[in-house]
């Protein structure tokens, strides 16, 4: 049978609330460091792209019109570009990981808080209560969009790399595909894993 509460709460509970109120607070703050975290590293991503791309492009186009061979450091160049999104990819999958626990561990304090409806509150805006969410992965998601948009651009740059060596052909072209393909299901079985 469970015992009813009083009403009123011994010094134990005090602390346990009191810290139960400053882990939620610091929760929340770092539910905000791994979503600002993602937003930069794909930030920076994007803008070392950008950047190796005009850099490698202006350079092609100008040492090609001197015959120049510039196929070997683009290749270099875009390989560390790769290496340095697939490791960033990764990243933002270990960010999800950790995003999701602290959002559960949330969701738990929350449920227990509104279960005991305090003041009469309803929590009729349905405020996430649920431990079991959100789900590792969410297709629809932004974070799952920021991995969508990188394993897309990784794969571009891939795309490149197969232009400087070989030129473009269906067998590039296929490789950029399962590259593209490869990162996706890595991600989605890695973050289901933990389901």
């Amino acid at each position: 049978m469970k015992k009813k509460h009083s009403g009123r709460i011994s010094p134990p509970e005090q602390a346990a609330l009191s810290f139960l109120l400053q882990d939620f607070n610091q929760c929340f703050e770092q539910m905000r460091y791994y979503d600002g975290q993602m937003i930069s590293i794909f930030r920076f991503i994007f803008v070392a792209y950008t950047f190796l791309t005009g850099v490698v492009t202006s350079l092609y186009q100008y040492y090609g019109n001197h015959h120049l061979q510039l196929q070997m450091p683009a290749v270099i160049t875009l390989s560390v570009a790769l290496a340095l999104g697939v490791f960033s990819f990764a990243i933002i999958i270990r960010n999800r990981i950790y995003f999701v626990r602290v959002a559960r561990y949330i969701n738990e304090q929350r449920a227990m808080f509104l279960a005991w409806k305090p003041m009469g509150f309803e929590n009729q805006a349905r405020m996430y209560i649920r431990p079991e969410q959100p789900l590792y992965f969410n297709g629809w998601s932004s974070q799952s969009w920021l991995l969508y948009i990188m394993a897309f651009l990784n794969a571009m740059v891939l795309l490149a790399i197969g232009f400087f060596t070989c030129g473009f052909s269906w067998g590039v072209y296929l490789l950029a595909a399962l590259i593209f393909t490869l990162q996706l299901l890595a991600a989605v079985w890695t973050l289901k894993a933990y389901e």
